[in-house]
């Protein structure tokens, strides 16, 4: 298992699906509004991060700076893709505990 510090604020596994989901926004930064391809990868790199104990500031705050909306979409981004994501995934009470944070 890796270690996280300043160079690298998260786990090794997150930061590989993170870069999977820069490269995919880089692709479709021409299509304005919603892209059906990031949905996959976005849900992948949000459920990584709870299960590997990740879901912090650092990640709204990665959010941000990679889609370029403001804080509340971006909060809004997550927390539905954690809830659509936990409903398979993330045993019920973890997933409250992501929506309250």
């Amino acid at each position: 298992m890796s270690r996280c510090d300043a160079q690298h604020p998260f786990h090794q596994e997150l930061e590989q699906v993170i870069e999977v989901l820069n490269e995919a926004i880089v692709e479709n930064w021409e299509v304005k509004g919603n892209s059906p391809g990031l949905k996959p990868i976005l849900t992948q790199v949000v459920l990584k991060a709870v299960v590997l104990g990740q879901y912090n500031d650092n990640l709204p705050d990665l959010m941000l700076r990679l889609f370029l909306y403001n804080k509340f979409t971006v909060t809004k981004l997550i927390k539905r893709t954690i809830w659509q994501g936990s409903l398979s995934t993330i045993p019920p009470r973890e997933a409250q505990k992501c929506l309250r944070a």
